[in-house]
């Protein structure tokens, strides 16, 4: 996904910049970069918590500059959201980002310890002097509704109501036969969960806020293969709608521009509905942290849930400052 991103200046005109997922350095060659990297005269103990792609770039280049490095990670594999992400039609390719990062950081000499959940008192038995915080964020299904905020649908509550994240790593999930995805963010993700729902034979209706699908991968030449992809009769597009109402086999939905109790509703068939909104950051270690005196910094969806090329900066910047 970066680099269909950052690399597009003369589609996105003259005053875009050339940007790198990988490479946060590139456009920033005069300031970025590892042969800007300086040797630190004394090594400090720096703590990493969290081990996806912020985390791992932060601890691959403070190990880099040649400071003691601990990298902890809740899960028992390294990668974080790259890892599901991953399980989605047409993008495994996502993960060789998380595989280079792992490599670097074992390359380094960087302790990990995997299956390791951290507090504030943990944090303080490590003696580090310096933390830096890559927790991610996580899913909600509870959707903030961007264009229609403090309207929720009711419904949310019911077991067939699950995040991308749910439905990416539940292989065994019963899915029935119909399913409604409603996207009110218009990243990949969307594109990723209604394309995995296909892929496994059901009838999907993509929801969006958006006036497009996809809306914001479009300058990255994504939505067009994708659409190619997806063309058939069991794929259905609903513009510029949100759900207004889930229960048991069905959603209704209702234009963002009306009111949801309007007669210009239409009720879809869902055996599955799947949500697709903003993500609630996991910075509670961070602000505890913070509220002790310790020199902490917080970097990718810890700090503000986006996309991977501001976690890898993020991540990068951090490990290059403390």
């Amino acid at each position: 996904i970066g680099c269909n991103q950052g690399c597009l200046a003369g589609v996105l005109g003259p005053n875009a910049r050339l940007g790198c997922t990988v490479n946060p350095a590139v456009s920033y060659e005069r300031f970025r970069g590892d042969d800007k990297l300086v040797k630190v005269e004394q090594p400090r103990k720096v703590l990493v918590i969290g081990g996806g792609p912020a985390g791992m770039e932060a601890a691959r280049v403070a190990a880099t500059r040649g400071h003691q490095v601990v990298l902890v990670e809740a899960q028992p594999d390294l990668g974080g959201t790259l890892n599901i992400a991953g399980r989605a039609p047409a993008r495994a390719g996502i993960r060789d980002i998380a595989v280079w990062l792992e490599q670097e950081v074992y390359r380094l000499g960087v302790e990990v310890r995997l299956n390791t959940y951290m507090d504030a008192d943990d944090v303080a038995a490590e003696k580090a002097d310096a933390v830096i915080v890559a927790t991610g964020a996580t899913p909600r299904v509870d959707s903030t509704m961007v264009m229609n905020p403090g309207e929720a649908p009711s419904g949310l509550d019911l077991p067939h109501v699950i995040s991308s994240n749910e439905l990416l790593t539940d292989a065994n999930r019963n899915l029935g036969t119909h399913a409604v995805m409603f996207d009110d963010v218009g990243h990949y993700e969307g594109i990723a969960a209604a394309e995995y729902l296909l892929s496994k034979g059901l009838t999907v209706t993509y929801v969006s806020r958006q006036a497009s699908f996809g809306a914001l991968m479009e300058t990255a030449a994504t939505t067009e293969p994708a659409l190619q992809r997806m063309t058939s009769e069991r794929f259905d597009i609903e513009l510029r709608y949100r759900p207004v109402a889930i229960s048991k086999g069905e959603v209704a939905i209702a234009p963002t521009y009306l009111p949801a109790d309007t007669n210009h509703r239409k009720v879809l068939r869902a055996d599955t509905v799947v949500m697709v909104g903003y993500n609630k950051p996991n910075r509670e270690i961070y602000d505890a942290l913070k509220s002790r005196g310790v020199d902490v910094r917080v970097v990718g969806d810890a700090h503000s849930p986006r996309y991977l090329p501001t976690a890898m900066r993020e991540g990068n910047l951090a490990g290059a400052a403390v």
